[in-house]
């Protein structure tokens, strides 16, 4: 197209109707030395000077070094960043903190994140211990029951008997269909032996209809059925063949 127009005396070039630029003389001023013009930076690439095409070209390329390196740089700040979070250090400044933290939103993170990072199982059990006298109400806490979970899913089992003895001196039927409270019995099922939470789940078994039923308690169900033994999973299994009409013709029994 460029090679048609300059062709013909006269002709010009546009770039829509808003500019028309005459391309002869245009091309006799940029032959001219239009590489010290300040205004032939504006031009269209395909008639920029080489020189000056060049120059922009070299400076794109650093441009996106720079931002490539600078990206880079905050990657790495935020790792940093998050490994101080996690130093033992910060396990240290959150002792004697850890319950009146976990009932706060930002503070029940900070803990979690503590255990994470911990460096030995002793060092974490160390922080789980501080809810030690207060397990019924962070099961009911919409914070400090996310660290509860923690908790149950990093430590061996055999550190876990305090959460369960709390527990057994709780109302069951009531936790087992609690918003918060039916996780940790789920978790326990999940990471404890089946002879360390026998008895708890007894107690969820008493009524399996009724709790199959519930908005909550169907989950601690469907948790039993898929981590329970087999004799729990055989009386679930009966209590479902005998109810089967009323349970599906609920929407959480179904």
């Amino acid at each position: 197209m460029l090679a048609q127009a300059t062709s013909m005396p006269g002709a010009s070039l546009g770039t829509g109707r808003s500019r028309v630029i005459p391309v002869k003389a245009l091309l006799d001023r940029l032959g001219s030395g239009a590489n010290s013009l300040s205004w032939s930076s504006y031009l269209p690439d395909e008639l920029q000077p080489p020189a000056l095409r060049a120059a922009h070209l070299q400076t794109a390329s650093n441009f996106c070094s720079i931002s490539a390196i600078s990206h880079w740089g905050e990657e790495i700040e935020e790792v940093s960043s998050e490994d101080l979070q996690g130093s033992p250090l910060d396990d240290l400044q959150l002792e004697g903190r850890v319950w009146s933290l976990s009932k706060e939103a930002h503070g029940c993170r900070q803990v979690q994140t503590a255990l994470d990072s911990a460096p030995s199982d002793a060092a974490r059990e160390a922080l789980a211990l501080e809810l030690r006298g207060h397990v019924l109400e962070a099961c009911k806490c919409p914070h400090a029951n996310h660290v509860l979970q923690k908790i149950i899913l990093l430590l061996p089992a055999s550190s876990l008997q305090f959460i369960v003895d709390e527990l057994m001196a709780g109302v069951i039927a009531q936790m087992v269909r609690h918003k918060y409270g039916c996780r940790i019995i789920q978790r326990l099922v999940e990471h404890c032996r089946a002879s360390q939470v026998q008895k708890l789940v007894e107690i969820a078994l008493k009524d399996i209809p009724a709790l199959s039923r519930h908005p909550y308690g169907t989950y601690v169900i469907q948790n039993i059925l898929q981590h329970g033994t087999h004799e729990h999973r055989r009386r679930i299994l009966a209590a479902v063949i005998k109810g089967i009409r009323v349970l599906g013709a609920e929407s959480n029994g179904c």
